[in-house]
């Protein structure tokens, strides 16, 4: 399998252990997190989505104009730190204070905002690590193993301890997670890079805008920004907020269930994460738009869902879309852009993606009032399902 051709580089191996260790991390985070808030305030647990949708959107913009001139590294071993640190602080002030949203809030926001440097810098630092381009296309799907390991090791671990530990404790596994990524980044060695031109000092409103600047010149990656920007939106919108409510509302209130859901969802995920790996992608452009195909196709078979193994069935399917998506997307990045713009592509990307998600979040109490959760969720299927069939009429031959 090529994809262990990729593992046997020494710096991508060490970089990848770190990040399947984080991503394990963030889902159990993840899961606490959205459990703590709706079961504080319901439906409104949107508002805390909305937040850390909205600490993202203005730290991918404006976060820019300081990372767009620090080393790749040296910015993500900072943000894994600050990270672990922050995280802490929600299981030790509970030993002063019940949880409540003055201690969610505050630690979603800095820990949304340091992750909308830490993405970015991760993209432009992979393609330094490595200058064979079928070699770097296969790194780029192995790299798409993190999360996706972590969604079937995360909640499968969540479904374990719910029945030995208080969710409080979930948040200490976070925080090492992310001392382990930071340890494993600092084991690369400069000397192991390959060394990229710098681009010369530029001024704060060139490199808030430069993202928008690039995306706009070829017609393809255009609409790729805006209508991935919709289809992400929406997508986040259901998983993980959509998919808690519902679990809750229409099938059962164990948190366990709920890891059980994205347990199903971490199998499709990293099946088809690990197939896609040993491909060369030649149309990366197609492989996209097909996975977001079959991610709005498999959310609307979750909406109407009945029980739990038909709610772990459909996410199972859906999450097949998504490394496509990813790792298309990844790939055709690569082909049009390097270095710094690599960044900031990538950090437009981001801030397009989640400004599209904060709108929806900040309605969503409102929405969730006018309509059911499966109505709700059908129709955030059909703004992933709709763009993705456009885009692969249009662009076919991408």
């Amino acid at each position: 399998m090529r994809i262990f051709k990729a593992i046997r580089h020494k710096p991508i191996r060490q970089l990848w252990l770190g990040q399947v260790f984080s991503g394990i991390g963030d889902e159990v985070y993840l899961i606490a997190l959205v459990w703590y808030a709706s079961s504080l305030i319901g439906t409104d647990a949107g508002y805390v989505a909305s937040v850390q949708a909205g600490s993202i959107f203005v730290f991918s913009l404006i976060g820019g104009v300081w990372a767009d001139h620090h080393d790749n590294r040296k910015i993500m071993i900072a943000s894994d730190l600050a990270r672990s640190a922050v995280v802490l602080l929600l299981p030790i002030s509970t030993l002063f204070m019940p949880m409540n949203l003055w201690l969610l809030v505050p630690v979603a926001i800095v820990i949304a905002s340091l992750s909308a440097f830490f993405g970015p810098a991760l993209k432009a630092f992979l393609p330094s690590l490595i200058e064979d381009r079928s070699l770097l296309e296969t790194t780029n799907g192995l790299m798409e193993t993190t999360n996706r390991f972590a969604r079937v090791i995360g909640p499968g671990l969540i479904a374990i301890l719910s029945r030995l530990v208080p969710v409080v404790h979930y948040f200490p596994l976070n925080a090492i997670s992310f001392l382990v990524s930071a340890w494993s980044i600092s084991l690369i060695k400069k000397e192991s890079l390959m060394n990229e031109p710098q681009p010369e000092k530029s001024g704060f409103w060139e490199i808030l805008f430069a993202g928008y600047r690039l995306g706009k010149r070829d017609p393809i990656v255009r609409y790729i920004l805006i209508s991935g920007a919709i289809a992400s939106g929406a997508w986040l919108f259901v998983h993980p907020l959509g998919i808690t409510l519902y679990l809750r509302e229409k099938i059962t209130t164990d948190v366990g269930a709920l890891g059980m859901i994205f347990f199903g969802y971490g199998i499709g995920n990293i099946t088809s994460t690990l197939f896609l790996s040993n491909f060369s992608i030649s149309k990366p452009a197609r492989l996209l738009f097909l996975g977001e195909v079959i991610g709005g196709a498999g959310f609307v078979c979750f909406a109407y869902s009945q029980n739990l193994p038909q709610a772990m069935a459909a996410c199972a399917f859906t999450a097949i879309g998504g490394p496509m998506t990813d790792i298309g997307f990844a790939n055709l990045m690569q082909r049009h852009f390097r270095g710094r713009d690599l960044a900031r592509i990538h950090r437009f990307n981001a801030a397009l993606g989640y400004g599209c998600l904060l709108n929806a979040l900040l309605i969503s109490p409102k929405i969730f009032q006018l309509a059911s959760v499966p109505h709700v969720v059908f129709a955030s299927a059909l703004l992933i399902l709709i763009p993705g069939l456009v885009g692969l009429i249009r662009f076919w031959k991408n």
